[in-house]
């Protein structure tokens, strides 16, 4: 019952970290930014994100999994709104850091994930909260070449659906 709005999570989660990439090219034009700042704004939410993922485990172990899931998302929400209105890349940077911060919650997910599972059965449902993350490299692996994305004809690649099931 609770697995559809976990998966809406780790999407959110998935959707913050990629959305900057079509935007990057207009935040250093906008900003008129070197390369390397612009840089760090697309660095930011994965270096939050490495310091909010033990700050919202403990904090789930001690006040529960769903208002700190409610309040990751809401916070990381408020961050894409606010990166929208960024007056400069040091305030887009900034706010990068705080969404990763805010989406920071994949061990709540999991923490929430082994609450809900039997003993017996915890060992199955973890890794797969986490193959959706290993698919998608998988996938491209598996139907593109390493030259500019053309298609592959090599057989020997581990096709998406086998490493998701790993």
């Amino acid at each position: 019952m609770a697995a559809p709005s976990l998966i809406a999570v780790i999407f959110i989660n998935m959707l913050g970290f990629g959305i900057i990439v079509p935007l990057l090219p207009f935040y250093a034009k906008s900003f008129d930014a070197p390369a390397w700042q612009i840089a760090l704004v697309f660095s930011a939410y994965s270096a939050g994100a490495f310091f909010g993922e033990p700050f919202w485990g403990r904090l789930s172990d001690k006040y529960g999994r769903k208002p700190i899931l409610i309040s990751t998302i809401a916070g990381n929400c408020l961050c894409y709104l606010a990166l929208a209105f960024a007056p400069s890349v040091w305030v887009a940077l900034g706010v990068r850091f705080l969404g990763g911060l805010a989406s920071g919650n994949g061990s709540v997910i999991q923490g929430y994930i082994a609450d809900v599972t039997p003993p017996e059965k915890r060992a199955r449902p973890c890794p797969s909260c986490s193959s959706s993350v290993r698919a998608a490299p998988a996938r491209r692996s598996s139907t593109t070449s390493p030259a500019a994305g053309r298609p592959s004809a090599k057989r020997s690649d581990i096709p998406s659906w086998a490493v998701s099931c790993c």
